[in-house]
């Protein structure tokens, strides 16, 4: 079967689907929605300390006034203004003492996210001298998930870490008509990461105030072209009101320690991951050739074998060795030929690569990373220019407890020069040998 192109045969935008877009249409987020009441309770009112036995419970609303990044010569070419506002309200649950587990109890109780964003980009002048019109991004809403991991605390003052994880919808994308400028979000959907640090107080026994910096990143993965993405940082301030007390025993308490992990939880073991993916990427080498919306998406093997050792309940490291059946370069080669730089170039679809590999746990979910090097890599011109010797991997993964967690699926985000992305896998992987389940 011909994997290398399965949207088909190339044809004008104005013929077949003229929008063809990859659509992710199966991620579903369960977003749990609470009013705030209207009046603050003093610490001493009466209020359960959870909300039945699954946990505690708050919502939170949070402004963030984010400076888009510009270091980049292909944005500085077209972006002339740079702030941007993001507005957000967010559910969050954390374990109690009937539904902790281990991983809360090595994680410091973390807290689980899901939210809804809306990022204000109409401030932004996005304009070229040869073009007769400002092109724009308007907004994007979002949905996403995450998790927030608590570092310190000190009486009613707590220091945090947050990471979220989503899609976006922009429904001014580029067009080559009428907004050919907007090199930035090349299709209506993107992949939504951010990450964040924040200084909080309990005003409180439920009501908390943050304040912390925030870095947002919006891109569609190389799903579609262009692809150069939206990264914002800034300072960021939120109000938390809580369903039930906060789980501390008193705010003016320091955090009590976590127990320390049984002889279960300690165990140390070798397994071996093997991983079969299917990798997904629009070129960036015909857009720059036809500059248009249709850029069709090719498909493409991807395996990986990684002997792991799992030292820590939390923690697992390894070596793997990524292989890639990129049949895609043929393509590239007939793009380089169009553009006169064909010359001196190698081309093969065998791509080989090294990599070290760390995961995180928590209960069935796990977020893997890897930094790796090319043994082998020919893939024409412009991946000498955008590409580099060494990529990365992150990636979430959900491990399936019907088979004690030797079963897993999931994704990662291929990227070079830790900052531009070159795919997105989908990935099947199964553990051999020992495994235990905590």
């Amino acid at each position: 079967m011909n994997t290398n192109n399965f949207c088909g045969q190339e044809r004008p935008r104005s013929q077949g689907n003229e929008n063809f877009k990859l659509q992710i249409s199966n991620f579903k987020l369960l977003f749990l929605l609470f009013c705030t009441p209207l009046t603050i309770h003093s610490e001493e009112a009466s209020m359960p300390d959870s909300i039945g036995p699954s946990g505690h419970w708050a919502v939170e609303v949070a402004a963030n006034a984010g400076n888009m990044l510009h270091g980049d010569p292909d944005i500085q070419q077209i972006l002339h203004t740079y702030h941007v506002n993001h507005y957000e309200i967010k559910a969050s649950w954390q374990a109690n003492e009937d539904s902790e587990t281990p991983f809360d109890h090595s994680l410091n109780l973390p807290e689980l996210q899901a939210g809804i964003l809306y990022s204000d980009f109409s401030h932004l002048d996005i304009s070229r001298p040869q073009t007769p019109y400002t092109s724009r991004i308007g907004h994007i809403l979002t949905l996403y998930g995450g998790a927030r991991l608590n570092l310190y605390r000190l009486h009613r003052w707590n220091l945090d870490f947050s990471l979220q994880h989503g899609i976006g919808y922009c429904p001014n994308p580029f067009d080559e008509h009428t907004n050919n400028d907007n090199l930035i979000i090349g299709s209506p959907l993107s992949i939504y990461v951010a990450g964040g640090i924040h200084l909080g107080y309990d005003i409180s026994r439920q009501w908390k105030l943050s304040v912390g910096a925030e870095f947002k990143h919006y891109s569609n993965g190389t799903l579609d072209r262009p692809n150069l993405g939206a990264n914002t940082v800034g300072p960021t301030i939120s109000l938390k009101y809580g369903l039930q007390t906060y789980p501390q025993t008193s705010l003016n308490e320091e955090e009590v320690e976590s127990p320390p992990l049984s002889e279960g939880d300690r165990r140390k073991f070798f397994y071996v991951e093997t991983i079969a993916g299917l990798g997904m990427k629009a070129l960036i080498d015909r857009f720059n050739v036809y500059h248009t919306s249709y850029n069709p998406v090719y498909g493409f093997p991807t395996f990986l074998v990684t002997p792991m050792y799992r030292y820590h309940l939390l923690h697992a490291t390894g070596i793997g060795i990524d292989y890639t059946y990129a049949d895609y370069v043929y393509k590239i080669k007939e793009y380089d030929h169009i553009k006169k730089k064909e010359a001196g170039q190698k081309y093969s679809p065998h791509i080989l690569g090294f990599s070290l590999r760390q995961e995180l746990f928590y209960r069935h979910l796990s977020l893997n990373g890897a930094v790796g090097i090319y043994a082998l890599k020919n893939t024409g011109y412009i991946s000498t220019i955008n590409e580099s010797s060494v990529y990365q991997h992150i990636g979430l993964r959900y491990n399936t407890p019907f088979t004690n967690e030797r079963l897993f699926i999931g994704y990662i985000i291929k990227a070079h020069k830790f900052s531009k992305v070159d795919c997105v896998q989908i990935h099947l992987g199964y553990r051999f040998g020992k495994v235990a389940k905590y």
